[in-house]
């Protein structure tokens, strides 16, 4: 995973946890002032602040989720030089797991480049079942 993805994942699990924390505080606030028969205006500023900041970690939890879904997206082709010296492709996904790979090697590294023209050209080839 890049620096970037994991930054946005750690920055998400973050806000979830601050959201979670603010909903137990108003929870446990306003069950205690119920069971005391606290009149509810002496904590009402208290529930504000705490409202205003679940809503503002909760728009941060989906901006940081549709930057991740943004970036599973983003597949990229990485071409390589492979033990043998021959040159070879992988279509590495958005969340950098390998999706498809070139299957042989190719001597010259433009013959290489002319495959991975040939898979991005096959977009409307058939599915079919079987062998």
């Amino acid at each position: 995973m890049t620096d970037q993805h994991e930054i946005h994942m750690t920055q998400k699990a973050k806000y979830e946890e601050k959201a979670r924390c603010l909903k137990s505080f108003v929870k446990e606030l306003t069950d205690v002032a119920a069971k005391n028969g606290t009149d509810t205006s002496l904590i009402e500023e208290d529930l504000m602040k705490a409202q205003g900041d679940m809503e503002f970690y909760e728009c941060e939890i989906e901006r940081m989720s549709q930057m991740l879904a943004k970036e599973a997206s983003h597949a990229e082709f990485h071409v390589y030089k492979d033990t043998a010296g021959e040159w070879r492709w992988r279509l590495i996904a958005g969340n950098k797991k390998i999706v498809a790979d070139s299957g042989e090697g190719y001597e010259h590294r433009q013959d290489c480049l002319h495959g991975i023209e040939l898979v991005k050209g096959s977009k409307d080839a058939p599915v079919k079942d079987g062998k």
